[in-house]
């Protein structure tokens, strides 16, 4: 049973790291957004 769970606990970690990737992806571009925003707002004023 112990290659099984380490098999699980790896897939757990990528999974968990991807996870993070996307987070931090979408995290960026919603900054990335509201920065846009914001200078459409002082440009257009």
């Amino acid at each position: 049973t112990l290659p099984k769970e380490l098999c699980g606990l790896s897939l757990d970690l990528s999974i968990g790291r991807l996870h993070t990737n996307i987070v931090y992806v979408e995290l960026l571009g919603f900054i990335m957004g509201l920065y846009a925003y914001t200078l459409k707002s002082i440009l257009r004023n």
